[in-house]
């Protein structure tokens, strides 16, 4: 009984390590690109602001959410990073909705495809045939609950890129998560484990 106890509690382990691992590289990317001279969020806003009603394209520094607030159907790319720790993306946008495919290499020079879909106020992210969900409020508390040096899931939104976006006609297929991946729900996940600890 005790053993199978355990094999059942290694579970969300093993996807809570391998999440882990996904930020671990995330954060070696998000620490060479802070290096990189940063241009101030409100010049970037009237940057994109002044573009929105001349050109259909946009090719700017700016964050994940300012580009949402644009209420456009886009796709953007944008490429992060220099020697070890290198992540690429492309960041399909309509209304609310996000979808990003990314490419990353860590220190160990392996290459990792990961994703992510924001449908609403939950976003699901996947590798392989990993898959996590949990909703922008936690994933926001978790964030303000960190150091402010810290990289975490949701600073993919607030982080400033080099951005080049085009028009898109939106593909609602984009926007639906794969099947045959079960996504962990790590909010459950938590409030199981603080049940557990008490």
């Amino acid at each position: 009984m005790k053993n199978k106890n355990l094999q059942l509690g290694f579970a969300p382990l093993l996807i809570i390590i391998a999440i882990i691992a996904v930020l671990t590289v995330g954060g070696g990317v998000y620490v060479a690109t802070k290096k990189e001279k940063i241009d101030t969020e409100d010049n970037v806003d009237t940057q994109v602001n002044a573009n929105l009603g001349v050109n259909a394209n946009i090719n700017a520094k700016s964050s994940l959410r300012s580009l949402l607030a644009l209420g456009r159907n886009q796709v953007c790319t944008f490429n992060s990073g220099t020697g070890a720790s290198e992540v690429s993306g492309t960041m399909y946008l309509s209304g609310s909705m996000v979808r990003g495919d990314f490419s990353s290499k860590g220190p160990s020079g392996v290459m990792e495809e990961s994703h992510m879909i924001k449908q609403g106020d939950v976003v699901f992210t996947w590798s392989g045939n990993k898959g996590a969900k949990l909703g922008m409020s936690q994933m926001n508390t978790n964030v303000s609950s960190q150091n402010s040096g810290s990289f975490g899931l949701s600073s993919i939104f607030d982080q400033n890129l080099n951005y080049k976006c085009n028009n898109w006609s939106k593909d609602n297929a984009k926007f639906s998560t794969p099947s045959g991946i079960v996504f962990e729900d790590l909010e459950a996940l938590e409030k199981s484990m603080k049940l557990k600890v008490q």
